[in-house]
This record gives structure tokens, C-alpha cells and sequence, in this order.
């Protein structure tokens, strides 16, 4: 299961960012959307990186992280824009 959930984080600034935002304590906070992935407690799994993850639970996936389910031979490449 894919699942896109939002997140705050805090984000520093640069000079330039700083002025055109007119905020000039050089950090803000702002909520981001992350992508996760979760297997389902399937029989055959889900591999991420090549590492069996645990059911039932999320893990973040980051930019060309490699996916494959159960026992297919194809895997899947995580793509973030």
C-alpha cells in the first residue's frame, strides 16, 4: 500500500529567500507531503532496497528507492519529482 502523508518540517532560508518572504529569522515551518509504503502483511512480502520490511508498517521512500513485491522478479524504482 502507498500512502502520502503530510509532515512538518522545518526549512531554513536562504538571503535571498529571507527577503522576497520578508521573514528574516531564516527558518519557517511548513508542512510537506512524504510518500510511504506499507505491506499488508502479505504472504510473500514487499522488498524495499532489497530488504524485507516488516508488516504493518510505514517506511518513508526516498528518491530511487527500489521496490518489489513478494516473489516477482520485476521491481519498481521510486521516482520523486
Amino acid at each position: 500500500m502507498f500512502q502520502f502523508r503530510k509532515k512538518l518540517k522545518q526549512i531554513k532560508l536562504s538571503a535571498e529567500e529571507q527577503a522576497a518572504r520578508g521573514i528574516y529569522d531564516g527558518f519557517v515551518q511548513e508542512f510537506i507531503t512524504l510518500p510511504y509504503i506499507m505491506d499488508l502483511e502479505s504472504t510473500n512480502g514487499t522488498l524495499l532496497n532489497g530488504d524485507k520490511i516488516e508488516g504493518a508498517k510505514y517506511y518513508e521512500l526516498r528518491n530511487k528507492d527500489l521496490i518489489t513485491f513478494g516473489l516477482s522478479k520485476k521491481s519498481y524504482v521510486f521516482m520523486k519529482l
